[in-house]
């Protein structure tokens, strides 16, 4: 059933045999053993990565000049747009 359909797109099909299917074995052998994480640290990621998300975000919104700005509103950044530009793309 997959191969017809990987056979129908190539980059597909060369993606699937050079990548996921040598993959196939070692996924295997981590989910049987398991797999250890390094939790401290990836708390520490995380943290960095809110920190950074909340400075982008400030940042757009001062460049927006909108402070309560919802970046995750495509209705609230289509309006944005559409004050500041010349072309208003229509609604869908």
């Amino acid at each position: 059933m997959l191969r017809p359909r990987l056979e129908a797109e190539p980059t597909l099909l060369a993606v699937y045999e050079h990548f996921e299917k040598p993959l196939i074995r070692v996924l295997a052998r981590m989910e049987r053993r398991g797999i250890a994480t390094d939790t401290a640290a990836l708390a520490t990621l995380s943290g960095d990565l809110a920190a950074h998300a909340a400075l982008l975000l400030a940042d757009v919104r001062e460049l927006a000049g909108e402070p309560s700005l919802n970046v995750g509103s495509r209705k609230q950044l289509r309006a944005r747009s559409c004050t500041t530009s010349s072309t208003c793309p229509a609604p869908r």
